[in-house]
């Protein structure tokens, strides 16, 4: 279906697609509904959609399954999918979208639950000027001591009233998925890895605010942020997971971004763009 190759912004890391794979992980733990993992490997069988196989942190296995819609098979494959191969590498998939300011610098991590408003706000940073790196799914690795954040998808994905909401017309964009209101809007991109200058945490507690949690909150709320955590022990991962949450805490501000979904967005962008020229002290109350 056009999805073997490389992983993008993954580098050595492959996708095949595959007539079919085993309905179980052989000594795998059924840990929620339709996963199943082990150290080192993870399946995910999606019904009507296909079977998902990762291994070693290297490899996505594909087997579609008879009438299976491409679009489908994508949406998975960038989300749990990808989580999980992040996971098995020792790396930090953080649920965020990740933005490069105009003039470059270090990209600034927009993390989030879902329907927190990360890719509402990626949609205005974009507006300014700002470049995508991704959207809700950030890969982050450590490099010689500094987080980096690396490429993984060329549009933003925003729901049709988030659309509405910022005046974007939705009649000549691609929807996400069939009959799914939530469209990919084009934008910018950055196509590199970038080092990552700061994380704000989306907050829906009154705001607009930016505010500077102590180390442990901070840790915590980074580690919370990771997408699929529950993916987190049953690969075996857990030590490296809170090695890689210490590291890039230990190395990138990370701020409380209160007033989400509450405050206008575009001021929150403006507190954003404010972060990205002082990353150290941003503007913290």
């Amino acid at each position: 279906m056009g999805f073997a190759g490389a992983v993008p912004g993954m580098p050595g890391a492959m996708i095949h697609e595959v007539a079919d794979l085993p309905e179980v992980l052989a000594g795998a733990v059924h840990y929620a509904p339709y996963s199943q993992a082990m150290p080192g490997a993870f399946q995910l069988n999606l019904p009507d959609v296909a079977r998902f196989r990762v291994t070693g942190g290297m490899l996505i296995e594909i087997a579609a399954l008879p009438g299976a819609a491409g679009d489908d098979i994508r949406l998975f494959l960038g989300g749990a999918v990808r989580s999980a191969l992040i996971h098995q590498r020792g790396e930090l998939p953080l649920h965020a979208s990740a933005m490069i300011p105009p003039g470059g610098g270090g990209a600034v991590a927009i993390a989030g639950h879902s329907g927190a408003g990360k890719s509402t706000l990626a949609a205005e940073l974009s507006r300014r000027g700002w470049r995508l790196v991704a959207d809700d799914l950030t890969r982050i690795t450590v490099e010689d001591g500094r987080p980096m954040a690396w490429p993984g998808g060329g549009a933003i994905k925003l729901w049709e009233d988030a659309c509405a909401a910022q005046d974007i017309a939705t009649g000549a964009l691609a929807p996400v998925r069939d009959g799914m209101r939530k469209f990919y809007l084009p934008c910018a991109i950055g196509t590199e890895p970038v080092r990552l200058a700061a994380i704000a945490v989306l907050d829906q507690s009154p705001g607009p605010a930016l505010e500077t949690p102590s180390l442990g909150e901070a840790m915590a709320l980074v580690s919370q942020n990771a997408l699929r955590p529950r993916q987190i022990a049953p690969l075996g991962q857990a030590a490296a997971h809170a090695r890689i949450v210490a590291a890039v805490v230990g190395a990138c501000p990370v701020r409380r971004l209160t007033g989400a979904r509450i405050a206008p967005v575009a001021a929150l962008a403006d507190l954003l763009e404010g972060l990205a020229r002082d990353p150290v002290q941003g503007l913290a109350r």
